[in-house]
C-alpha cells in the first residue's frame, strides 16, 4: 500500500456535509444518548437486552449461542464502565449445533464517517466488523470492515486477505481504534493506539463486500464471538461514530519546486489533505485550488478524476522567486509557497525499477544522475542528495528495512522487508529545486496474474507486464497473454491470464539456486494443462528443429479450483515456467494460471560425511544383486570406504539430453550439500540418433554438460568431476563413443573442471594386460557382459569389469585429491 493511499482512498466523494452542515456534523451517530463510553449508572452485572435496548443507546446480544451474554462491567484501574460480551458454551441450545455470540448496534453510514472503540480481547478471540447495508448475512463476503484476533495478532480485513495490525498482541491489553470508512468507495483506513501512542496504521483498505452484494452503505456495528467460542470474553468500551469536520489543510508537491522552461511548459503535481480535529486524514475531500495572486506565465489547473490534486503549470515567462497557491474544503483555506528557479539544468537517473526482496543477505541497488542542460550537454561536476519518497513522489518514505544512501545513491534492502512502491528521488545540490524521482518496485515474488482486485502483498501481472531485465519478471514478449475476470472482487481465484493458443511463458530473474514455485488455477471451464519449467531445446538429428527439454512438473485436468507446488534446481539465472493447453482433438484447451508464488529453499548444510553423486548411465547404474550386468557406481563404495556416501543417480538409456528432462540432474541438485563431490558420466546414448528423445548432438552435450550440469554443481558448493564414457568392449575406441569423449575432455578444459578420462585409461589398461593377445582377450571377456538375452551386448560390465572401472575411478579421485 502506498503512502499516498494513507491520505486518500478514492476522489470523487462530494463532501458537502463537511462544508455546510457544521451542526450534524457535530452530533454523534453513536453515542446518540450523549453518554459517553458506557458511563451508566447502573449495577454492574446489569445485562442489554436481546433486542434493541433503550437502556443501552439501542445495543443488543444477538446471535445463535444459547449462553450468549452482555453485561455492564467496571474497570477500577481505567476507572471506567464497559461492557462485557460473553460465550460460555457455543452452541446453540439444542446442545449440539454450533452458534455465534453478537453484540450488535444500528450505525446507518453513508459517505464518509470516522468510527472509534476500543478493545480488550481477553481471551485472544473476537472481531469488530461493521456489515453492510445488503440484507442481513453473517457471510464475510457481507462484511465491510472486520478487526480481530488472529493467531496472537491483531488483524484487518483487506478484500478476501487481511493484514497485519499489531504483531503478538496482548490479551491483558485495551487498544484503541481509530477508522475512517467511505461507502461510495468501499475503502477504509485504520490507527491503532497503545493509550496516546500511535503503534499502527493501515491504509486503502479494501471493504470485504463480495462484488455480487448490492450495498449502499454500513447498516451496523458488531462485536463477535465465533461459533463454539466456549468460556470465552472479549471487552468493549469508547465506541464512537461521528461524521468528521475539516481543522486543517496541507498541501504536498512531487518535488521541491517548479523548473521554468526554456519552451513549451512544466508542471508540477500539488496534492492537498484535509484533517479534522484528531488529525486523522478525511478521505475523499474536494478541493478548490488557486493562485493567491496572478503571476506572470503560471496557471493551475485540478486533475480531473483527482478531487484532492491539481497541475501547477509554468511558461518560459514566468519569473523565479516565490509565489503562493491556495486548497480550500470545508470552509477551510491552507496557503503553500511554491519555490520557481529557472535554472537550465536536468537530471536523468538510471537504474532498476524493480527490485526483488533478498532472501538471506541484504541487497544493494545503486542509481546513477546524468546532469546535463536543456541542449544536450552533459555537466560533470554537478552532484546530487538521494530520497526516499513514496510511489507518487510526495511523502518521505520511511519503510522497515529499506534504506537510501544520501551520498552514493545506494538502495539497501533488507530481508525481513516488506513490499513497497517506492520512489528514489535525486536532489540537485547546486540547487535543490531541481530533482527528478525514479519509481522502484520492492517486491516479493507473489504475483496475482489478470486484471480484477489484487491480493494484498503480491505484484499485479496484467497482459502488458512483459519480462525485461529492468523489470526482471513477467510474461515472455514473445508469449502474449489474454485476461479473462471471473469474480472482479475476488483476488487472485477472481481472475487470471491465459492464452488461446495454448502456451504461454512466465519468466522471473533469480540468482542460481533452490526454489519452490506454488501455482493456484482456478476456472469453471474444464481444462487439460501441462506445467514445464526450464526447457532447454537441442537439435535434432540432421535437422533445423529442436527437440524439447521441458521438465514436466504436473498437469490440471479438471475445473474449479486446484493448486501445483514443486521444486527447480535454477541454474542459468532466469527461471522459465510454461503453461501448456492440451490439444484433444480439434479443440485446443488454453493455457492459464491465477497466480504465481515463489520462494527459495534453505542452502543444504555440509553433512558429516560427503556424499559422492553419480550421474550416469546403464554402465554406471545400480543393479540387482543376482544381475548379470553391473555399473561400476555399484562398486565404487568399496574404495571410498565409510567416509563417504555414494547416491547412485545413474539409469540405463538416458543421454545428457533426457537425464535432463526427465529431472534426474535437478534431482541431483536439490540434495547436493556444500563438499560433496558429483561424478558425471554420460556420451554412451547420445548419438543414438534413431531414437530422438535420446539423441544429443557434440554441441549440445558440451553446452548441457558446460552451462547446466558444472554450473549447477559447482553453484551449489559441490565438486564435479568429469568421467569420460567408459569404453565398449574392444582394445580400441569407437568413432562415436571416441567423439563424446573428446568433447567430454573438451568440457573439462574449457571450464576449469577436474576430468577422469576412464575412456582411455580403461583401455591402456586392457592394453596392458599381461600374456599374449589372446590372453589379454580371454581377460577382458570376463569384464563384459557379451551376449544378452535377444542379442549380443559388448557394452555392459559384468561384476569383475565393474569393479575393476571402480578401482580405475576410485584411483583418480585419489590422484586428482578429491578423496582421502
Amino acid at each position: 500500500m502506498s503512502k499516498r493511499a494513507l491520505y486518500l482512498f478514492l476522489p470523487c466523494l462530494i463532501i458537502l456535509a463537511l462544508i455546510s452542515t457544521s451542526a450534524f456534523a457535530a452530533q454523534y451517530l453513536i453515542p446518540a444518548d450523549g453518554i459517553e463510553g458506557f458511563e451508566y449508572d447502573y449495577p454492574v452485572g446489569t445485562e442489554i437486552a436481546q433486542e434493541p435496548d433503550p437502556n443501552f443507546d439501542g445495543w443488543a446480544i444477538l446471535g445463535s449461542n444459547a449462553t450468549r451474554s452482555a453485561s455492564l462491567e467496571y474497570n477500577s484501574l481505567r476507572k471506567n464502565h464497559y461492557i462485557k460480551v460473553y460465550s460460555e458454551l457455543g452452541m446453540r441450545g439444542d446442545g449440539v449445533t454450533k452458534g455465534s455470540t453478537v453484540l450488535s448496534r444500528d450505525l446507518n453510514i453513508s459517505g464518509v464517517a470516522m468510527i472509534e472503540f476500543d478493545v480488550c480481547f481477553w481471551d485472544g478471540v473476537g472481531t469488530i466488523t461493521l456489515k453492510s447495508t445488503a440484507p442481513t448475512n453473517w457471510n464475510a463476503g457481507h462484511t465491510a470492515v472486520s478487526i480481530g484476533r488472529e493467531d496472537r495478532n491483531i488483524v484487518a480485513a483487506h478484500g478476501s486477505g487481511t493484514v497485519t495490525l499489531v504483531e503478538n498482541s496482548s490479551n491483558l491489553k485495551w487498544y484503541s481504534f481509530k477508522l475512517v470508512v467511505n461507502t461510495d468507495t468501499r475503502k477504509y483506513s485504520v490507527q491503532v493506539y497503545d493509550g496516546s501512542k500511535l503503534i499502527s496504521e493501515a491504509v486503502d483498505l479494501d471493504f470485504g463486500i463480495s462484488s455480487g452484494v448490492q450495498a449502499s452503505g454500513i447498516r451496523n456495528i458488531n462485536v463477535f464471538l465465533p461459533d463454539q467460542a466456549v468460556d470465552k470474553t472479549v471487552y468493549i468500551d469508547n465506541v464512537k461514530a461521528y461524521i468528521p469536520q475539516v481543522a486543517s489543510i496541507s498541501v504536498y508537491q512531487a518535488g521541491n519546486g517548479l523548473q521554468i522552461p526554456k519552451q513549451d511548459s512544466t508542471q508540477l503535481k500539488l496534492t492537498a489533505r484535509a484533517y479534522n480535529e484528531q488529525n486523522m486524514i478525511i478521505p475523499g475531500s474536494s478541493f478548490k485550488w488557486a493562485l493567491k495572486e496572478q503571476y506572470p506565465g503560471l496557471e493551475i489547473e485540478a486533475i480531473v478524476d483527482e478531487a484532492d490534486s491539481a497541475w501547477l503549470k509554468a511558461d518560459p515567462s514566468a519569473q523565479p522567486g516565490v509565489i503562493i497557491v491556495t486548497a480550500t474544503a470545508g470552509g477551510v483555506t491552507t496557503e503553500q509557497e511554491i519555490q520557481l528557479t529557472a535554472t537550465d539544468l536536468n537530471i536523468e537517473i538510471s537504474g532498476s525499477d524493480s527490485i526483488l526482496i533478498p532472501f538471506t543477505d541484504p541487497k544493494t541497488e545503486t542509481f546513477a544522475v546524468t546532469v546535463n542542460r536543456s541542449d544536450g550537454t552533459i555537466v560533470a561536476d554537478e552532484s546530487v542528495t538521494w530520497q526516499l519518497y513514496d510511489e507518487d513522489n510526495l511523502f518521505p518514505l520511511s519503510h522497515p528495512g529499506l534504506t537510501v544512501d544520501s551520498a552514493a545513491g545506494t538502495l539497501t534492502i533488507e530481508p525481513s522487508t516488506q513490499p513497497v512502491n517506492a520512489s528514489v528521488r535525486a536532489v540537485l545540490n547546486s540547487d535543490p529545486i531541481i530533482t527528478q524521482a525514479k519509481k522502484v518496485v520492492i517486491h516479493p515474488m507473489r504475483y496475482d496474474l489478470g486484471t480484477g482486485a489484487a491480493e494484498a502483498g503480491y505484484i499485479k501481472i496484467t497482459p502488458d507486464a512483459v519480462y525485461s531485465d529492468a523489470t526482471g519478471f513477467g510474461i515472455d514478449p514473445s508469449t502474449p497473454v489474454q485476461a479473462a475476470v471471473i469474480d472482479a472482487d475476488s483476488p487472485v481465484e477472481g481472475d487470471y491470464l491465459y492464452s488461446p493458443n495454448g502456451f504461454f511463458r512466465f519468466q522471473q530473474k533469480l540468482d542460481p539456486g533452490n526454489y519452490r514455485v506454488k501455482l493456484t488455477f482456478n476456472d469453471p471451464d474444464s481444462n487439460y494443462l501441462t506445467i514445464g519449467v526450464e526447457n532447454v531445446p537441442t537439435q535434432r538429428f540432421r535437422s533445423n528443429d529442436k527437440y524439447d527439454n521441458l521438465i514436466v512438473k504436473g498437469n490440471v485436468n479438471r475445473s474449479g479450483s486446484s493448486e501445483l507446488v514443486f521444486d527447480v534446481a535454477l541454474v542459468d539465472g532466469i527461471l522459465d515456467i510454461d503453461f501448456i493447453g492440451e490439444k484433444r482433438g480439434e479443440v485446443q484447451y488454453k493455457a492459464f494460471v491465477n497466480s504465481i508464488e515463489i520462494t527459495k529453499l534453505e542452502q543444504e548444510q555440509p553433512g558429516s560425511t560427503p556424499t559422492v553423486h553419480l550421474i550416469g548411465d546403464s554402465t554406471v547404474q545400480s543393479y540387482a544383486a543376482n544381475d548379470v550386468m553391473a555399473g561400476w557406481g555399484q562398486k565404487i563404495g568399496k574404495f571410498l570406504g565409510s567416509g563417504y556416501t555414494v547416491n547412485n543417480r545413474a539409469i540405463g538409456g538416458r543421454s545428457t539430453a533426457s537425464f535432463y528432462r526427465e529431472a534426474r540432474l535437478e534431482s541431483v541438485l536439490l540434495s547436493i550439500k556444500p563438499g560433496d563431490i558429483v561424478l558425471i558420466q554420460l556420451g554412451h546414448n547420445d548419438g543414438t540418433y534413431n531414437k530422438e528423445e535420446r539423441y544429443t548432438s557434440n554441441a549440445d552435450y558440451e553446452m548441457l554438460l558446460s552451462e547446466y550440469y558444472i554450473k549447477g554443481v559447482k553453484q551449489r558448493g559441490a565438486v564435479p568431476v568429469i568421467v569420460t564414457p567408459v569404453p565398449m568392449h574392444g582394445f580400441t575406441s569407437t568413432a562415436t563413443l571416441g567423439s563424446y569423449a573428446a568433447s567430454a575432455r573438451k568440457v573439462a578444459e574449457t571450464t576449469g573442471t577436474l576430468m577422469i578420462d576412464a575412456h582411455n585409461l580403461a583401455l591402456a589398461h586392457y592394453n596392458s594386460l599381461p600374456g599374449t593377445q589372446q590372453e589379454k582377450q580371454a581377460v577382458l571377456d570376463t569384464y563384459y557382459v557379451l551376449n544378452k538375452k535377444g542379442g549380443s551386448d559388448y557394452t555392459h560390465f559384468t561384476k569383475p569389469g565393474a569393479e575393476k572401472m571402480a578401482e580405475i575411478i576410485y584411483g583418480e579421485l585419489v590422484r586428482l585429491e578429491v578423496v582421502k
